[in-house]
């Protein structure tokens, strides 16, 4: 729950968590109960925020 990240690594989306759980930056995904599948979009940007390359929908795992 935090927006602290290593250096050239930034948040472009905030976590949709509300609640207790709200955060403005990266939040790990919680098991929701079991029968899950995380995935997760990353992109390259330059800059300027130009969009370099994307991979979507790369799983991080199942629970």
């Amino acid at each position: 729950m935090t927006a602290k990240l290593p250096g050239g690594v930034r948040v472009i989306k905030p976590a949709r968590s509300t609640g207790d759980y709200a955060s403005p930056g990266y939040l790990p995904p919680c098991s929701g109960g079991r029968g899950n599948r995380y995935t997760v979009d990353i992109r390259a940007v330059d800059a300027s925020g130009k969009v370099l390359s994307e991979l979507k929908n790369v799983d991080i795992g199942k629970y």
